[in-house]
């Protein structure tokens, strides 16, 4: 969603790089920067051309997912982000970074849930 759209770009963009080094087509990753929800209706609806959707997002992507596809869909739960902190780790860095992504949009499916430390 509009939350994770540029996070998405940036990993597309390193996994197309990875395939293309390994000589294979960077094409077989893309990437639909539009959080337009009827684009992924659409999507959804490929037959024939989609084999599986996984969204990834909230519980209304989901609900989203299940009501409007036609090429089948699997879900899971929302959000279940974790924090790994290492003991090496600038502590204050990783201080505010934990409290930012908890207090920032409590709300949204990337808020941390958990933080994990080394």
């Amino acid at each position: 969603g509009k939350e994770a759209v540029h996070s998405n770009t940036a990993l597309a963009g390193v996994i197309q790089r990875g395939l293309d080094d390994a000589g294979f087509s960077k094409d077989c990753v893309q990437v639909i920067e539009s959080t337009d929800r009827e684009l992924a209706r659409e999507m959804m609806r490929l037959n024939g051309l989609v084999d599986i959707i996984i969204p990834r997002g909230g519980a209304g992507l989901h609900k989203f997912a299940i009501e409007n596809a036609t090429v089948p869909v699997i879900t899971g739960g929302t959000g279940v982000c974790h924090a790994f902190l290492d003991a090496e780790c600038d502590h204050q860095k990783a201080i505010d970074i934990v409290v930012n992504s908890k207090t920032h949009r409590v709300s949204v499916c990337n808020a941390l849930d958990t933080v994990l430390l080394h």
